[in-house]
């Protein structure tokens, strides 16, 4: 279905090859002298040279993590009269078809390095995973990733002696090869204007995993296990500012609103948010967009619609804390003892009259880091949700 998406996509939106940061039909009706000072504005606004300062760029070694997540759902209720013949070779007898599509399609993945080297000469900060000069110490990403698709077609046509109206499932899923060594993350930063940008590039291996398929018209139904593979209707790239870059072209809103379109297909429309912390900086964005793709060319009419969703995390400097919670008794009253090992819980009596509930217990929650889960962590904000899982449904009291 994957591949469905893929070649529907790029049918209705006649896409032209993607790139780093742009690939949408939306860039078919742009000049190619737009195009050109588009990429070179957007790609190369964070490589110009820096001002000279009276002190030169100190070297830091931070550790990295990384983590991703992009789904691309796309829709479709479409309806199309045509003359002639019926796509299976029979004579069109005034039929119209009608074809409704659902498909979801989704990528994780995390980076991680203990050790890349990054240049701050105290206005701006620059980490270039794949230098040259640094090569030699910095410790390459390590990562791992999946991936999974659901789909469902329908097919009918309605008329007159009409083909016969079918429809079809897929699901599909597995791991996603990552090329940790070859994988990239350009990230800089000028203090002054609080400005910042980067790009994630995963080096991603074939897409390989397990598939289910159903297949059904009135004739017969069909079902098979096969391989699975994903197509690259996916854009696994992420390529943010906290900035919006297309306000400072200073285009026409006609050409800045094809732009818009252009990135929020790539999941890349929105701005993210960069905070510098004692140990570097940390990185955060979560965006959804919708955008009608619907080609108005094919003959086809109706709604056809793709929701790009995507949440990134980059965190610079300092290992990220791996959170866990511990449930522990507590104390009801300030001056009880708390046995939690040798307390038995104890029902209302069900000949008195009294309102009492029997007796209870309480617990809290420890938050620790599962590197050191002896010691509370107490500065860190968080909510709590209690579920009671495999109660049993005996009447009574203390059975539940």
């Amino acid at each position: 279905m994957v591949k469905q998406l893929a070649y529907r996509s790029r049918a209705h939106m006649n896409l032209l090859p993607s790139s780093l940061i742009v690939s949408s039909v939306s860039l078919a009706k742009i000049p190619m002298n737009i195009q050109t000072f588009v990429f070179s504005s957007l790609i190369l606004l964070w490589l110009v040279p820096r001002p000279a300062h009276s002190q030169p760029p100190n070297t830091r070694d931070l550790s990295v993590s990384i983590s991703v997540t992009r789904t691309v759902s796309e829709s479709s209720d479409l309806h199309k009269s045509h003359d002639g013949t019926n796509s299976d070779g029979t004579e069109n007898n005034g039929c119209i078809d009608y074809e409704k599509e659902s498909g979801t399609a989704t990528i994780t993945y995390t980076l991680n390095s203990d050790r890349m080297i990054a240049t701050d000469d105290g206005d701006r900060f620059e980490l270039i995973s794949d230098a040259k000069v640094f090569r030699d110490r910095d410790l390459p990403f390590s990562g791992a990733g999946s991936w999974s698709t659901q789909s469902e077609q329908s097919d009918e046509t309605k008329g007159p002696d009409c083909p016969c109206p079918s429809s079809a499932k897929s699901s599909t899923g597995g791991a996603m090869p990552i090329t940790s060594a070859t994988s990239t993350l350009h990230f800089i930063y000028d203090r002054k204007p609080k400005e910042g940008h980067f790009s994630i590039t995963p080096a991603l291996g074939i897409f390989q995993g397990k598939g289910h398929s159903s297949t059904k018209d009135c004739n017969s139904s069909d079902e098979s296990d096969d391989p699975g593979s994903m197509s690259t209707v996916l854009n696994p790239d992420v390529d943010l500012s906290n900035f919006n870059p297309l306000a400072k072209a200073h285009w026409s809103p006609d050409v800045a609103a094809q732009f818009q379109k252009a990135l929020d297909l790539t999941g890349n429309g929105g701005i993210c948010t960069i905070t510098q912390t004692k140990q570097g900086f940390e990185a955060t964005y979560t965006y959804s967009a919708t955008v009608d793709i619907l080609d108005t060319t094919s003959g086809w009419k109706g709604k056809s619609t793709e929701t790009v969703t995507t949440s990134v995390h980059l965190i610079i400097g300092g290992k990220p804390i791996q959170f866990d919670a511990i449930l522990t008794p507590t104390n009801l009253q300030p001056d009880a003892s708390a046995d939690y090992d040798r307390w038995i819980p104890e029902g209302p009596d069900p000949t008195s009259k009294s309102s009492s509930k029997g007796n209870s217990i309480a617990f809290r929650v420890m938050l620790v880091n599962k590197s050191d889960p002896e010691k509370e962590l107490t500065d860190v904000d968080y909510s709590v949700k209690y579920e009671l899982d495999d109660v049993s449904h005996n009447p009574g009291y203390c059975t539940n």
